[in-house]
């Protein structure tokens, strides 16, 4: 607890002795009073002992509900009394209890968000800044942590602005501007989103964390071009991904590239035989090759019987290319819908009954 030595002023005498009797309340009663008067204002000790009785009642939990601010208060009480000690008697002391100040701070920002009161946790890690500031230093850990408690609390501008010091002062990058950018999209702001990581990629071109938030954006954009040119880059930092070639494959489908896009989806495959994903797309991209062979077949006229049964041939001839990679499909989910209506449009086409009965069974109980 803070003592006082007594001196002239009445009131700070009475802040005194309630503060040494641990009457908190009574001594900022009386030292409140104190900094309205000339003398009072004027002198370095009343602000020091100002800062003592608040930074008491924030040590006071009956009392600190009472006073929310009362580390605010201490710690500019503190500020204003160095400010007055132009001969610097008493800065380290002053100093002592405005770090104090800031651990506090810190720690009820800590206390607020677990007990997920978000907007008290980002008011006192703002509060923790703002001291340090006072202490000239740069706490980069109080810039993160409101930037954290300010996006759980819904002040997204807030939290874009600690997100932005920390990347400003090289902390937890480049994931701040990943979070950055998932704000503006929250927000429905799609320009500020890509151009905030295109300027990180500025200073982290072979990022991975970067280079798929950018292909995600462009990819929701339906931008497959740029999404393309990306997904090549994080190959190249990863081939052995199979995420990542199945994704290009996936970019090349869209595209028109269907070449580009069974090598891609082949090479996902290689890498995770398991991949349900890029069984069913390699699966699609067949039997969808196959049914534009059949309509295209449909248009021979009825009098080119031969060159009508060549086509549907060729056409089953495609059919029984997608069917190894839909039946591996339904072996790993066999509850898939779009799965299971391909498989049955093949089984009836290729005259495999027993199958076809299986999977129309399969979907009439869905």
């Amino acid at each position: 607890m803070a003592s006082f030595a007594a001196f002239a002023q009445p009131q700070v005498t009475s802040a005194y002795n309630a503060n040494k009797n641990g009457d908190y309340e009574k001594a900022v009663e009386y030292i409140d009073e104190a900094i309205t008067t000339e003398k009072g204002a004027t002198k370095e000790k009343t602000w020091r002992y100002r800062g003592d009785i608040y930074l008491n009642v924030a040590n006071t939990p009956e009392l600190a509900a009472k006073f929310p601010n009362a580390v605010k208060t201490a710690a500019e009480s503190y500020k204003k009394a160095m400010e007055l000690d132009t001969k610097n008697s008493y800065i380290n002391e002053n100093r002592q209890q405005l770090a104090a100040c800031q651990a506090m701070a810190m720690n009820g920002g800590i206390a607020g968000y677990n007990d997920k009161n978000f907007a008290q946790a980002a008011n006192m890690f703002d509060l923790g800044v703002e001291i340090a500031t006072m202490l000239e230093f740069t706490d980069t850990l109080a810039y993160y942590n409101a930037a954290l408690a300010h996006e759980q609390a819904g002040n997204l501008d807030n939290a874009i602005k600690n997100y932005e010091k920390c990347g400003e002062l090289g902390y937890n990058v480049p994931n701040v501007y990943l979070f950055i950018s998932n704000i503006y999209q929250k927000q429905g702001n799609r320009d500020e989103a890509i151009n905030t990581i295109k300027s990180a990629r500025e200073r982290f071109p072979d990022d991975p964390g970067l280079i798929i938030e950018e292909l995600n954006i462009y990819l929701q954009d339906g931008n497959f071009e740029n999404a393309q040119k990306n997904l090549q880059l994080a190959i190249q930092n990863d081939p052995e991904n199979a995420v990542l070639h199945f994704s290009i494959g996936s970019v090349y489908d869209n595209l028109g590239k269907k070449e580009e896009a069974v090598a891609a989806y082949a090479e996902a495959l290689r890498l995770n035989p398991e991949y349900f994903d890029a069984n069913y797309n390699m699966g699609a991209l067949y039997f969808n090759k196959a049914v534009e062979m059949v309509n295209k077949a449909n248009d021979i006229p009825p009098t080119q019987n031969a060159k009508y049964k060549a086509a549907m041939d060729e056409a089953n001839v495609v059919f029984e290319q997608a069917l190894p990679f839909l039946e591996k499909s339904y072996q790993l989910n066999d509850t898939d819908e779009g799965t299971l209506r391909s498989l049955k449009d093949i089984y009836i086409r290729l005259g495999k009954d027993d199958k076809y009965n299986e999977i129309k069974e399969k979907l009439e109980g869905k």
